[in-house]
């Protein structure tokens, strides 16, 4: 049988057919490209987010070691807690400096309870429930923003409970006697929004974290 040489292949292929062997490869090679594009954006979205975070956590261990530099709260669990469970970074750091200077002062500075979650009028450290005494401030985050956001911020937002006398539970119990405990919070959350970062760096990573996908 005789060979057909490469040539005269190209001569017995329509050129419809070539042609569209090329188009394929073009559309092949475009798609790679553009997921490869992508990919890198998203990458790079996450990269920013993580960047933005940590000058968050920056932010937040700076005030507090202003206000209080023998706290050993940490601005990391603090961003992470809020982030977890919805709450305002900046209502947070606020009540915490009000309760016990985040836990340096009072009963907190020997519970270890930085907002002071089942402390009372009138006792001392003896007669707080073990469950609110911790090993490190740290623990005591996230069962101070459960009973936070189970009894307090119930159809609520943390800014409405600043107001006189609104600083009441579903059963209308306040969190503190002291009649000035709202004027006390409100003027702490002020110094915070005026000492800080917090908004503009939380609005970048809000930014970035849609960016890049993340929930």
């Amino acid at each position: 049988m005789e060979k057909i040489h490469f040539k005269e292949w190209l001569q017995i292929i329509p050129m419809w057919l070539i042609m569209l062997l090329f188009i394929i490869g073009v559309i092949h090679h475009q798609s790679h490209t553009k997921y490869d594009l992508k990919e890198t954006y998203i990458k790079e979205a996450e990269l920013k987010y993580f960047q933005a975070k940590a000058n968050l956590v920056d932010e937040v261990n700076k005030y507090i070691h202003t206000k209080a530099p023998q706290s050993n709260l940490s601005g990391l669990a603090v961003v992470d807690a809020c982030e977890k469970y919805g709450n305002d970074l900046k209502f947070v750091l606020a009540q915490g400096f009000v309760e016990s200077h985040y836990g340096t002062t009072g009963l907190a500075f020997k519970t270890n309870s930085v907002w002071n979650v089942g402390a009372y009028d009138g006792l001392d450290s003896d007669g707080v429930h073990k469950k609110f005494k911790y090993d490190h401030p740290n623990q005591s985050i996230e069962p101070y923003l459960k009973l936070l956001n189970e009894n307090y911020l119930v159809d609520k937002i943390e800014i409405d409970l600043l107001s006189p006398g609104k600083f009441v539970n579903t059963s209308g119990m306040r969190y503190a006697s002291g009649e000035d405990y709202e004027t006390r919070m409100l003027s702490a959350y002020e110094h915070v929004t005026k000492d800080t970062k917090i908004d503009s760096l939380q609005l970048e990573i809000k930014y970035w974290k849609l960016r890049s996908g993340k929930k």
